[in-house]
């Protein structure tokens, strides 16, 4: 059996709000703003998030192409843990900013901040 992507409906659309406004709840970050946007993004990328810190508010992307298997309660709860984690980021980028040790690259904060994603979507309920 093939994974033919289709379009995103409505009802997933919905449901992903609603799965990650859960998750903004239990993991306490209803001082956030969000704003969820429909788009395109990379071929393998069903959700993507950006965070403003500073400003308390973010923007949650989904994909306007699925494909057929993808999960909508699993990738709004992991995105709403970039949210969660995303303090934690912000200090990192800061502080390797204004150090003189060496600097954690984008890509190796992004492979550490993926690796917890994924551990903490196991575990968060």
């Amino acid at each position: 059996m093939t994974n033919i992507s289709k379009l995103t409906s409505p009802e997933q659309i919905e449901r992903f709000k609603k799965e990650f406004e859960r998750y903004q709840n239990i993991l306490n970050l209803q001082d956030y703003d969000v704003e969820f946007r429909l788009g395109g993004l990379g071929e393998w990328t069903s959700g993507e998030i950006r965070v403003d810190v500073e400003h308390r508010s973010a923007i949650v992307w989904l994909s306007h192409v699925l494909e057929k298997s993808f999960d909508v309660e699993k990738t709004a709860k992991h995105e709403a843990i970039h949210l969660f984690l995303s303090p934690l980021r912000d200090l990192v980028n800061i502080s390797t900013k204004y150090s003189d040790t060496p600097k954690i690259t984008e890509s190796q904060l992004t492979a550490i901040e993926e690796s917890m994603v994924r551990m903490l979507t196991k575990v968060i309920i």
